[in-house]
């Protein structure tokens, strides 16, 4: 029973921490971190062993009462229970060096790539809402590029620019398996910020080259662009650098982005 008290005291103490340091760090970069760590299956591997733990304290005591201790059954549930508490105390600095590495803004940001990724190979299954849970992803890496503007972290920021330019390279390798509804210009995606803006013949010309993804892209460099002018050249650098390097991907690979990229980088120099 005393056991059973110490196990869920310390799971509670590791529920606290763990919530203060993720909402920290959901509120400095993004939202969408908690329901990514709520996913990650560390988590629930590691919070489910602490409370089975403690129903098998809870039982053990109860079962055991006026019985004999030196029953062969008795003696091991109770040395099951021991190893169980021990684990659990063991379990406690590793699992919180892990918490401190997940909401790492480099890990983060690493991880919302991955998961825009994994998203794309899904899009037969459901390519509006896909779609757009992909566009969300992608403004959710230039919101956290922006706020680390903001507060001078240049390199949480670059990491950001440079992961949309590998998303969208990835994104490329992925085109042709792409269904068809997945280029259509839906009332979504229209209305989706970047795009609520654009005439409807543009968005007509961005359906007919297929090329919507790239241009949703390009608009966060062109938005964290005009943010950085004058505050933060390096990024503005690095934009230009990585729209480069897409336009020469697009030379070798795509005309559509090539011409789109060059149009993005006339803008930059406007």
């Amino acid at each position: 029973s005393n056991a059973a008290e110490v196990v869920a005291g310390v799971l509670a103490i590791a529920i606290t921490v763990v919530a203060i340091v993720v909402q920290l760090a959901a509120t400095r970069y993004t939202h969408r971190i908690t329901s990514m760590f709520v996913r990650e299956p560390v988590n629930v591997i590691v919070i489910s062993f602490f409370v089975l733990t403690t129903i098998q304290c809870v039982w053990v005591s109860a079962s055991v009462g006026s019985a004999d201790v030196t029953a062969e059954g008795t003696s091991a549930g109770l040395v099951l229970t021991l190893v169980m508490v021990t684990l659990c105390l063991l379990l406690l600095l590793p699992y919180f060096a892990f918490v401190f590495v997940f909401v790492s803004p480099l890990n983060i940001i690493e991880r919302i790539r991955r998961t825009a990724a994994r998203g794309l190979r899904r899009a037969d299954r459901g390519p509006e809402a896909v779609a757009l849970s992909v566009m969300e992803v992608i403004e959710n890496l230039e919101d956290i590029a922006r706020g680390a503007i903001d507060h001078g972290d240049r390199s949480i920021a670059m990491g950001c620019i440079n992961a949309l330019m590998e998303f969208l390279l990835e994104y490329d390798e992925l085109r042709e398996r792409m269904p068809d509804d997945w280029f259509v210009m839906t009332v979504s995606k229209r209305r989706n910020p970047d795009f609520i803006s654009v005439a409807p013949a543009v968005l007509d010309e961005i359906e007919t080259s297929r090329t919507w993804m790239d241009v949703k892209v390009l608009r966060q460099y062109q938005t964290l662009f005009s943010h950085s002018l004058n505050d933060a050249r390096d990024i503005c650098n690095l934009i230009a650098l990585n729209t480069t390097e897409l336009a020469l991907y697009g030379q070798r690979k795509r005309s559509g982005l090539l011409q789109l990229s060059l149009r993005f980088l006339n803008s930059f120099m406007r």
